[in-house]
């Protein structure tokens, strides 16, 4: 399906990787705020006018909903304005997309709990226990009522990123290849999906014109300290320089992010979405990281 897309949030990290994902696939529209990029067949407008201005200006067929407060601490410093881009800017976009009868991709995350079970799916109660999180529950709930044919995606993933904006798979792989010791969380699980993938069952979900909450992750449940091992053993560093240490801090933070993927699975006949087969597709797809060492126009 050939779609223009307007994705907001487009200097972010999975912004920009959907966008070159599907950039010959679909007209690409990034939805900028103060950084300004430049990549080659992705469209690009500002958000200062507001959504309404942009969906006059592109005429989208779907609006993509990246934008997000992520920074856990800044999160817990200014809960007023997590929540207020979290929650009230989404269903704001979401309002204006159901209103003009536009579909709506919102995308949540996995910091929803309490972090004391694993591989939850998505009738689990919802428990979060910092700022972020909160905000993040709060906007689920005010984007599917006021879009109820919304898709909300709970994600969590790896990718290639800019240098303003590194990834944690940019992080651990550059240590690795300067041949620096790293210390990774012995303690904290997720089940992390390479971004490629998951846009293009992003937008299998989409074809199928999907509803509600999806769990979009991998099949496999991981320590970050394992992610940082596999990670060096499938390109080749040493994961002796990794050192696994618990995670210790004041602001809380869920220690077990694993989430249930099969209503994913299920809704579209796929048998399991592996960690290997992820850390391959980051590995098959390094030409990204020439790609986005060169878009930042704010240098």
């Amino acid at each position: 399906m050939n779609l223009t897309s307007l994705i907001t949030g487009g200097s972010g990290l999975l912004a920009l990787n959907w966008a070159a994902e599907r950039r010959h696939i679909d007209n690409i529209w990034l939805g900028l705020n103060n950084r300004q990029i430049a990549m080659n067949n992705t469209n690009t407008i500002a958000m200062s006018s507001g959504l309404d201005h942009a969906i006059t200006f592109v005429r989208p067929d779907i609006i993509i909903h990246t934008a997000a407060m992520t920074n856990v601490d800044n999160c817990e410093a200014n809960e007023k304005k997590a929540i207020a881009v979290n929650c009230d800017l989404a269903a704001s976009y979401a309002q204006t997309a159901y209103a003009l009868g536009l579909p709506f991709v919102h995308i949540s995350t996995d910091h929803l709990f309490d972090g004391r079970q694993p591989m939850l799916d998505e009738a689990a109660l919802c428990l979060p226990i910092n700022r972020y999180g909160h905000s993040k529950w709060l906007g689920e709930r005010a984007v599917l009522d006021a879009h109820p044919e919304a898709l909300v995606l709970r994600i969590n993933f790896f990718c290639w990123g800019p240098s303003y904006r590194p990834s944690l798979s940019d992080w651990i792989l550059n240590s690795l290849s300067k041949n620096l010791p790293i210390a990774l969380y012995e303690n904290v699980y997720f089940t992390p999906l390479y971004a490629g993938i998951l846009i293009k069952i992003a937008h299998q979900l989409i074809t199928q014109k999907a509803k509600g909450i999806y769990n979009l992750t991998s099949s496999e449940r991981i320590s970050k300290y394992e992610f940082g091992v596999k990670l060096a053993q499938i390109f080749g560093y040493n994961a002796d320089k990794i050192t696994a240490v618990p995670y210790e801090n004041r602001i809380p933070r869920p220690l077990d992010m694993s989430l249930n993927n099969t209503k994913t699975l299920n809704a579209l006949g796929i048998d399991a979405l592996t960690i290997d087969d992820s850390i391959a597709a980051l590995e098959a797809n390094k030409s990204l990281k020439k790609i986005f060492s060169s878009i930042d126009k704010n240098i």
